[in-house]
């Protein structure tokens, strides 16, 4: 009977895992459910990873589609009239040329981000945010703050650049330690600093290389772009 109930036991906790990965539980479940998970089998563990390694990938498996030539043509004509409009009521920035929603027609030698400005915006990675504070062309770098929700797992990666990670809040595991709010961890260019994980929810201050940032935040772009258009 005590074989058969771990088995059942097992096999929800599984089911909750699948969930978790795919970023289908509210913040206190995923919290729950993660803690859950670390403290149950290597097993386990290791199913959970290779789940969260398949939602992470799987998209780009996916054969990709061609879509139809009057959506490209809804889409093109909304971005036409966006960019007519910001051009009539915004001034053309001289500076920050990189990609800074809601900061770039600012444009100035020095400019300010309160907390309250802007919006979070779904990085490519399920259960994580970001926010684009600034971009130094010329030094080859950009700053930016990600929030990760409680259970989230950002997939081992390589950077081309020095990437610097400094946690405001919560806590993220990374080679094999716990770091807090108030600590610091540096990866080297071509580095890997392998999965991270957010046993609870985290805000993280992000210093990163220019090219490491392009291609997330074109990525990003297309995202916010996409949902814009998508709710108008």
């Amino acid at each position: 009977m005590t074989t058969i109930h771990q088995h059942h036991a097992h096999e929800e906790l599984l089911n909750a895992a699948s969930a978790l990965s795919l970023g289908a539980l509210s913040p206190k479940e995923a919290h729950d459910v993660f803690g859950e998970i670390m403290q149950s089998s290597a097993n386990i563990r290791k199913e959970y990873n290779a789940m969260v390694w398949t939602a992470h990938h799987l998209p780009s498996a996916v054969p990709l589609v061609q879509p139809p030539a009057s959506l490209k043509e809804r889409i093109m004509s909304k971005v036409a009239e966006r960019a007519q409009h910001e051009n009539q009521s915004s001034p053309k920035p001289h500076a920050h040329e990189e990609f800074i929603p809601e900061y770039d027609a600012k444009g100035a030698d020095f400019y300010s981000v309160l907390g309250s400005d802007g919006a979070w915006m779904a990085h490519p990675v399920k259960g994580i945010r970001v926010k684009p504070l600034a971009t130094d062309k010329q030094r080859g770098y950009a700053t930016l703050l990600m929030q990760l929700d409680a259970g989230t797992l950002f997939p081992s990666h390589n950077h081309a650049g020095a990437e610097q990670c400094y946690v405001l809040s919560g806590s993220v595991k990374v080679m094999g330690k716990t770091m807090n709010a108030g600590d610091f961890f540096s990866t080297q260019a071509d580095a890997d600093h392998g999965d991270i994980l957010a046993p609870e929810a985290a805000t993280v201050l992000l210093v990163v290389a220019m090219e490491d940032y392009r291609k997330s935040a074109w990525k990003i772009g297309v995202k916010h772009l996409w949902k814009r258009l998508t709710s108008a």
